[in-house]
């Protein structure tokens, strides 16, 4: 029940936000262009009806595609323990999380072949890190990896014992776990009370805006308390 609220409130906010960048390309599309200024000056150097470079500059920035979203640092804890541990990991870290949680791009790419690899019966990390999935999973798995490696050798340089993460890889799936998921429903939260203000059409459409924001509200508790495990914590 609480996977299915929040993958609902993070779809639904999804598809609000496609809709309004769907309505905004098309209203720049449908929005006249103002008609170039007409001189004899201007007709003789550059001639008549040449093309202004700013304005096709423009229309190229308008249609490129938005900057990936970096996964964050929990993101990069929970697949560097997929990657390092398997299937152990897969069931707990995929058992207790949606895809949809992950950063969409490479990172929930990555989870998702996680979670292929489990239901075809054969996890095998050094697949993602191989290649066999593509460039960008390939390079944020090696990524993540690295993650790991580096602060280990600078403190073993200078005689520092830190015990590493996957040492304790319950405990640290579980933190991770739970910030990340606190992280999206406070993302959710915040634009369901955003519409909650803009929601005052109609006494019907303020009680639905009302009522998502409790239903985010309460996910946030439930997280809090750790109660979306279906094991305990030893």
């Amino acid at each position: 029940m609480y996977e299915k609220h929040l993958r609902d409130a993070v779809e639904e906010a999804r598809r609000e936000d496609r809709q309004k960048q769907q309505r905004r390309q098309q209203a720049r599309r449908r929005a006249p262009r103002p008609p170039a200024p007409a001189s004899a000056e201007g007709d003789a150097t550059s001639g008549e009806g040449a093309p202004d470079e700013n304005d096709a500059s423009s229309a190229e920035d308008d249609d490129a595609p938005p900057a990936e979203e970096e996964p964050t640092l929990q993101e990069r804890n929970l697949l560097r323990l997929l990657l390092e541990r398997g299937r152990p990991m897969v069931e707990l870290i995929l058992g207790n999380m949606a895809l949809t949680e992950f950063t969409d791009g490479p990172a929930r790419e990555l989870a998702g072949r996680f979670q292929e690899m489990y239901r075809e019966g054969e996890v095998q990390p050094c697949r993602a890190l191989e290649g066999d999935f593509g460039p960008a999973i390939q390079q944020l798995a090696a990524s993540v990896m690295t993650d790991a490696h580096e602060p280990s050798e600078n403190w073993r340089e200078r005689d520092i014992n830190v015990p590493r993460l996957n040492q304790r890889a319950r405990e640290a799936a579980a933190s991770s776990m739970r910030l990340l998921k606190l992280r999206r429903v406070n993302e959710e939260l915040e634009k369901a009370q955003a519409a909650q203000f803009r929601a005052v059409d109609t006494p019907e459409a303020e009680r639905e805006a009302q009522q998502r924001v409790m239903r985010l509200q309460k996910l946030r508790q439930q997280i809090q308390r750790g109660e979306f495990f279906d094991w305990e914590e030893e």
